[in-house]
């Protein structure tokens, strides 16, 4: 019953082995099409606020991604 159990992890392992050494083709950078492209780069929804009578909307509008500015500033962390 051993030398089963042994067998079974051995081609377990062999397996891994093969698929992982089949998975480092070497690939060049694909880009995707334009319409995923622009899927992504759409301009965000504003956000609405209203004031407390309901009179006045604001609309505000946000970018998608940080600027490199924002992304660049060093952080406080806690923890």
């Amino acid at each position: 019953m051993k030398k089963f159990k042994i067998t079974v992890a051995a081609i377990g392992a062999l397996m891994c082995f093969i698929n992982t050494a089949n998975a480092q083709e070497k690939l060049t950078y694909q880009k995707p099409s334009k319409e995923i492209l622009d899927l992504v780069d759409v301009e965000l929804a504003p956000r609405t606020f209203l004031d407390s009578k309901n009179e006045v909307m604001l609309l505000a509008y946000r970018d998608a991604y940080k600027s490199i500015e924002e992304l660049s500033i060093k952080e406080m962390r806690l923890g």
